[in-house]
């Protein structure tokens, strides 16, 4: 009994012992810790703080108490103190307290290892002995986040390691190598599957997932690719095709191979686009046999790749392009080599290359291939297009189904003629013209001027003596106004400002002697002639319409304009006379001889009409002719211009009262009015429908044409329909009857106050006299 009795006595004194080491423990780690809080870090020396250190981390739910803040806070500064030693030991903490939070979810130690190692990989330029394992830590951690949706605070992390690899952030060989080493571990299959279905779902987090794909570099291509080629989605799949483009010059040879496993269609046209978004003229040309590929949509792709190159290397391959793509796509092409800035003579002849193949055009795109042609063929207003349309015109007009394309050729011929006669007009007057441009001992002589003054000029700004300089500039233009020298003098003006900032007041007062000297060139003749639209402008603005006239000289019989043709300048007949006549009966009948004086195709400017008389020199006639394009730039300097010419044109307008004199006989076949609604399709330049329609209300109609209104917001607007081709449904009781297709001949002001428009179209096919009886009264009942 003794013996039991000193046993528990021993007990009790072990124990207690026991408890008081704890305490002493307890004591000496609250010590040591507010030593670590001070920044005495030689305490993680200590194996017994350090072991204890670890217990309270795990011990950590809630960063609740200051303490549990104080420990977080000197676990992530102790991951990155510079004695090695002390490091390699806080390190070995992170590690194990990874791992154990790691293997039970905790989020909220998950965030604090994260942190530590986001901080450790940006300080760390040594490999430690425990490195391999704190990758693998930092994978694990990785891993955890991305499968539980904490897709944003992995990113931060890979992020650095993705600039440690790449050399952005300068890290030792083996750091780098151990580095790369966790990036391909984060490449396996279930987490690239993870990270795109977070991509592929409207969340917040989309962004996050987006970026970490991306950091993950090429690795992911693959399995991107694969995932498109598996999608049964179409949103998925070009959201994906989307992401693979930002993977840039990496994902180009591994798209490249892709192409050589002869996948579907389907792939190939999406390699081909996330190709063109990423690639130039280099990658192109490896993918460029695709032209050829028997899918139209894959050739597509091709021709968009095209698309985005410039200049000379975009005609090129569009030329190449458009002898090898199917029928279908050859009109889209045609519509790029028409609308981009090159357009040469290779140009010219691959259109009519595609033109002499016009017999073997399929029946379904061959209507459709010969618009485009034809639209195509008015960007080259020269004898080699018009003989052209001439041969294509004598095919079709042998057969009843070649109407359509007869009337479109028609329409292009009398668009492209009229631009021929001027492009000679301004070939006559460069030839004729002895100026600074053209006449090389003129030439010379202003080059000379210049060039004396210019090293005047110099001698004093080597002096530091601008002020003499501009001086000097000044007084020379104005020698060179009082000689007419106009383009000397604004050379020496422009130089004027370079040299002496300063003397803006003197640039201004020298532009104001120009047109000063300008207006003042104007003769008084010219003046005499249009004395009653000069006293309707400011001098300023008479000025500025004189200088914008194109001058333009014609000899006895010569035609300005045909009826029937497009043609949308203005004529202003300065000497010599002319004959108005119009087609009616079948004969060419004289209205009225035009003078000076007389202004001509106001119709054809202000508004939107083909011409629908001839005009015809009587005589040598000199006309000043006012384009588009100059009128535009007058409008922008003189904004009141605009409603004096046109106010000044009415006032003068008398052709359609000469054409009501000539009789109803003039046109081909009588009109009847009438009020019915019309379903309006217009096709775009080149001949494709398009899905938008418009209602409009038939004014009237007769078996070649038809005319109906239609509001416009904006007159610009109406201009652009002249030449357009258009399909019409007319509706009688309720019943729309077939369509009449046509061209767009005339867009007229019908009530100015309401921004009413009249549409007149030249119909394709005449009307049966049924449908038309039938239209008619419709119309009366």
């Amino acid at each position: 009994m003794q013996k039991n009795q000193n046993k528990d006595v021993l007990e009790s004194v072990k124990q207690s012992i026991e408890k008081a080491e704890k305490e002493r423990r307890k004591i000496r780690f609250e010590h040591n810790f507010v030593k670590l809080q001070q920044g005495g870090v030689q305490v993680l020396q200590n194996d017994e703080f350090l072991t204890d250190f670890l217990d309270y981390l795990k011990s950590i739910e809630e960063l609740n108490s200051d303490n549990d803040k104080a420990a977080v806070r000197c676990l992530k500064r102790a991951v990155v103190i510079e004695e090695i030693s002390i490091r390699e030991r806080a390190l070995a903490i992170v590690s194990q307290y990874s791992q154990f939070v790691h293997d039970r979810n905790n989020q909220l130690g998950i965030s604090t290892v994260v942190e530590c190692f986001h901080n450790w990989l940006l300080f760390e330029t040594e490999v430690l002995p425990g490195s391999v394992v704190l990758y693998k830590r930092i994978e694990e951690v990785m891993e955890w986040l991305i499968y539980k949706g904490h897709v944003k605070d992995a990113g931060s992390v890979l992020l650095i390691l993705s600039q440690i690899y790449q050399g952005q952030i300068d890290k030792n060989p083996a750091i780098r190598g151990m580095v790369g080493k966790s990036i391909d571990t984060l490449k396996k299959k279930s987490i690239l599957e993870t990270l795109t279905d977070g991509y592929l779902s409207e969340n917040e987090n989309k962004p996050y997932y987006k970026k970490f794909l991306t950091l993950l570099g090429s690795g992911s291509i693959n399995y991107l690719l694969n995932r498109v080629i598996a999608s049964h989605s179409r949103k998925e799949r070009l959201a994906i095709v989307d992401l693979i483009q930002l993977y840039g010059d990496e994902a180009i040879p591994i798209l490249l191979k892709c192409l050589q496993t002869d996948p579907s269609w389907s792939v190939v046209r999406n390699v081909i686009y996330i190709l063109a978004e990423i690639g130039g003229l280099d990658v192109y040309k490896k993918i460029e046999v695709y032209c050829k590929y028997p899918d139209e949509r894959v050739q597509l792709e091709v021709v968009r790749f095209i698309a985005r190159f410039t200049g000379e290397e975009k005609n090129n391959h569009l030329i190449h392009a458009l002898a090898i793509v199917g029928e279908r796509l050859k009109i889209h092409v045609l519509r790029l080599l028409t609308e981009q800035d090159v357009k040469n003579e290779d140009t010219f002849n691959a259109i009519r290359d595609l033109a002499q193949l016009r017999a073997s055009f399929s029946a379904s795109t061959g209507v459709e291939l010969l618009s485009a042609i034809i639209t195509s063929l008015k960007f080259f207003p020269c004898r080699e297009s018009v003989d052209l349309l001439q041969e294509m015109k004598n095919d079709y007009s042998r057969s009843v189904s070649g109407r359509q394309i007869v009337l479109l050729i028609d329409e292009a011929l009398n668009i492209i003629e009229p631009q021929i006669r001027h492009s000679q007009q301004k070939k006559s007057i460069i030839d004729d013209m002895v100026s600074f441009e053209a006449d090389p001992v003129a030439k010379q002589m202003a080059r000379s001027v210049l060039q004396d003054i210019e090293q005047q000029v110099q001698k004093y700004i080597e002096k530091g003596q601008q002020k003499e300089a501009g001086g000097l500039i000044y007084d020379q233009a104005v020698a060179a106004l009082n000689h007419k020298d106009y383009t000397v003098a604004e050379t020496l003006r422009d130089r004027l400002l370079d040299v002496n900032p300063l003397a803006l007041s003197e640039v201004i007062q020298l532009g104001e002697l120009i047109e000063e000297h300008k207006s003042s060139s104007i003769t008084s003749h010219h003046i005499e002639i249009w004395n009653e639209l000069y006293e309707e402008m400011t001098s300023e603005e008479f000025s500025t319409l004189y200088y914008a006239l194109r001058l333009e000289n014609y000899n006895k019989d010569d035609v300005i304009v045909k009826s029937g043709e497009t043609d949308t300048n203005l004529y202003f007949v300065n000497s010599g006379y002319l004959s108005l006549s119009c087609l009616a009966g079948g004969k060419e009948i004289f209205l009225k001889r035009m003078q000076p004086s007389d202004i001509l195709g106001a119709d054809q400017f202000f508004s939107a009409s083909v011409w629908t008389v001839t005009l015809k020199a009587l005589s040598a006639v000199q006309l000043h002719v006012l384009d588009q394009s100059k009128w535009s730039e007058i409008v922008d300097m003189e904004p009141g211009i605009e409603d004096k010419l046109q106010r000044y044109c009415e006032k003068h307008k008398n052709i359609s009262q000469l054409l009501k004199m000539s009789g109803d006989d003039r046109r081909d076949y009588p009109r009847h009015s009438v009020s019915l609604i019309t379903k309006n399709m217009l096709l775009d330049p080149y001949g494709k429908k398009t899905k938008r329609t418009f209602n409009g209300e038939l004014l009237d109609i007769s078996k070649g044409g038809l005319a109906f209104t239609i509001r416009f917001a904006k007159k610009d607007n109406a201009k652009m329909l002249l030449g357009r081709q258009i399909i019409t449904t007319i509706a009688v009781d309720g019943k729309e009857m077939k369509p009449c297709s046509g061209v767009i001949v005339g867009v007229k002001i019908h009530d100015p106050m309401m921004y009413d428009f009249s549409v007149h179209v030249k119909l394709s096919k005449k009307l049966d006299d049924s449908l038309l009886v039938k239209v008619i009264s419709a119309s009366r009942s």
